[in-house]
């Protein structure tokens, strides 16, 4: 009865998974702000990258992903009202299984 659980040693998968996603995005996310704000000549002549994509692209995907998420986000609120009842539907007003009370008793 006294005797204690063991504890668990180590990180569990998704932990590590999740841990190794989490550094991943980070640098990622630093390699876009470089791509986006240095300059071509200063990619192709200091460091040596010659193929990336247009700086068109640091602006457009971003700008894209925020549209789609407001019409995701929009088209959420009108399928959701779609699927309301009006007010004047009898389901909203008649009561299933109830009791009214008749002659003040219930």
């Amino acid at each position: 009865t006294g005797r204690a659980r063991p504890v668990p040693q180590g990180a569990s998968p998704a932990e590590a998974y999740g841990f190794v996603g989490f550094v991943l995005t980070g640098v990622l996310f630093v390699l876009y702000l470089l791509w986006a704000f240095i300059p071509d000549a200063t990619l192709r002549n200091r460091f040596g990258v010659f193929y990336y994509p247009d700086k068109y692209w640091a602006i457009a995907v971003p700008v894209w992903v925020f549209v789609f998420g407001l019409y995701g986000a929009w088209a959420y609120e009108g399928v959701n009202l779609m699927s309301v009842k009006p007010i004047d539907h009898e389901d909203l007003v008649r009561e299933v299984g109830g009791s009214i009370p008749v002659g003040g008793k219930l």
